[in-house]
């Protein structure tokens, strides 16, 4: 059996698990370690996380990076969630990031973390009838998710957690029952535009997971407030300590860590309005959450089940893509793809995002087929695609909107550096691959030999070929002048080409 490791780089702590995937498809945990970094608490108005937090999170990440020294890029998987949300990336935190972890890190959108939660904490508690309510409180979100039979349908990511309410209500550590009043009186007003569709769903278990929640039920159950999980009674009783104390430096509750002392007032006040507002009277508490999440869809991909393969399938029959031309395009991008992959240095993951962006490049054309690929780039870029991180949406963004038209270099510019060199070889392949089958029409291709260097292409085609295909031949050209308007040279080569051909090739260029 193989192992795997999760990294969860939170708003308050960063936490990676080890574990192996046993016979029975459990993960049995091999180590776990866990870093309070405040990320959250470092984060200026302008995006950008002060240095001394910054420091301390490349440290834990450095320490992480050790431990994950001898693993696959494949068995390793590590995500940011609120605070890595709103980072700004001219800053450069996440290629520091990047570069002290040793491994790629992936930015989820909140509604993509709730998935992962609700999968991470399902697989570890006894299956219900009905629906399910799991909640989890994070540093800078709250993940709500109704889901059935292991299967999530309805989730929200709200911009509340323990840090943030804690810095916006609890400001210099001063505790009062009138700002806490005004923490869960705002909490409430965050939460509204989704009461309605959670209470006519309605669920018959409730379900919390993570840091603060697991902190409020430790302590409840320390001082006698409830005998398993949280009630609402032992939230009210929780509250009245906390303001009894008066300042966050002053709170002296049993069964209380000093990692949680900081913003453990912000987390109550944010649970306490989720009772309020969804009318819970008890919740049940899980152990596992997000990381456990992200490794059984680790998991998954490794096995062929990858989520993101029926997020695309999903997406073609919604927005009635013609498929048939998809798998055209697919099966010639790919076959163009395997003969430059090594010149061009491209892998597996490459392919995969090729395969993706041949399928979804004229998701546009459901709102009109004027500029389609602009509507295209929009969609992928802030659709909710289950399984899809930031990252991989925004490439299969722009790979829809470079397939055709003008060949808009800049727009590699919204991936990090890093990834925008392969993103151009694949727009280029993308567009030779579209370009190929403008007649939309199930007609054989003839042999077709690329061969590449950095910025450099050279397609070898069958003569005849050509020559009974004018307009392709002048799409050719023109994609000529396209790509050398974006400092690339494309060139096309038959060997010894026909005086015939000749005529006709200055006949097209002129």
């Amino acid at each position: 059996m193989h192992t795997y490791a999760a990294i969860d780089l939170g708003s308050n702590s960063f936490h990676m698990i080890i574990a192996r995937e046993e016979s029975d498809g459990h993960l049995r945990v091999l180590d776990s370690l866990r870093e309070t970094v405040r990320l959250g608490g470092g984060l200026n108005k302008q995006g950008d996380i002060d240095e001394a937090t910054t420091q301390l999170a490349l440290n834990t990440l450095s320490q992480f990076g050790q431990r994950l020294a001898e693993f696959d890029s494949g068995r390793v998987r590590c995500v940011g969630t609120n605070t890595l949300r709103r980072v700004k990336a001219e800053y450069g935190f996440l290629e520091r990031a990047e570069k002290a972890l040793g491994h790629p890190i992936d930015i989820i959108s909140g509604r993509e973390e709730a998935r992962l939660i609700f999968l991470g904490t399902t697989h570890s508690t006894a299956p219900v009838e009905g629906n399910q309510l799991v909640l989890d409180i994070g540093g800078g979100s709250t993940e709500i998710i109704l889901g059935a039979e292991g299967r999530p349908h309805t989730l929200e990511s709200v911009n509340m957690g323990c840090v943030s309410w804690t810095q916006r209500f609890f400001d210099g550590g001063k505790i009062s029952a009138k700002a806490y009043d005004k923490a869960i009186t705002q909490a409430q007003l965050q939460m509204q535009p989704l009461l309605s569709t959670y209470k006519k769903l309605g669920w018959s278990n409730t379900l919390g997971c993570s840091g603060t929640i697991k902190a409020v039920e430790t302590v409840a159950q320390a001082n006698d407030w409830c005998e398993q999980g949280i009630s609402a009674k032992a939230l009210k009783k929780l509250r009245k300590a906390l303001i009894k104390a008066g300042h966050i430096d002053k709170i002296d509750i049993e069964a209380l860590k000093d990692n949680r002392q900081p913003i453990i007032i912000g987390g109550v006040a944010v649970l306490e309005a989720v009772f309020k507002a969804l009318d819970i009277k008890h919740m049940d508490v899980s152990q596992s959450s997000l990381r456990e999440g992200l490794l059984y869809d680790l998991i998954g991909r490794t096995h062929k089940e990858d989520i993101r393969e029926q997020t695309v399938q999903t997406m073609v029959q919604q927005y009635a893509i013609d498929s048939e031309q998809a798998e055209r395009v697919e099966n010639t991008a790919v076959y163009l793809f395997r003969q430059v992959a090594e010149a061009w240095q491209l892998n597996e993951e490459h392919e995969q995002e090729l395969r993706w962006a041949c399928r979804l490049a004229e998701v546009g054309l459901n709102i009109s087929h004027s500029k389609y690929h602009r509507h295209s780039e929009y969609i992928l870029a802030y659709a909710d695609m289950p399984g899809f991180s930031w990252h991989e949406q925004a490439v299969l963004a722009v790979l829809a909107r470079l397939h055709r038209s003008k060949f808009h270099d800049e727009k590699c510019n919204a991936v990090p550096s890093q990834y925008q060199k392969p993103l151009r070889y694949l727009a280029v392949l993308l567009r030779l691959s579209v370009l190929l089958h403008r007649s939309r029409q199930e007609e054989p291709l003839p042999e077709l030999t690329l061969f590449a260097s950095d910025q450099s292409l050279l397609l070898r085609v069958d003569e005849a070929w050509i020559m009974a295909h004018p307009l392709t031949c002048a799409d050719l050209l023109s994609e000529m002048k396209q790509l050398e308007q974006a400092s690339w040279k494309f060139t096309l080569d038959w060997h010894q080409p026909s005086q015939t051909l000749r005529e006709f090739w200055q006949e097209l260029s002129s």
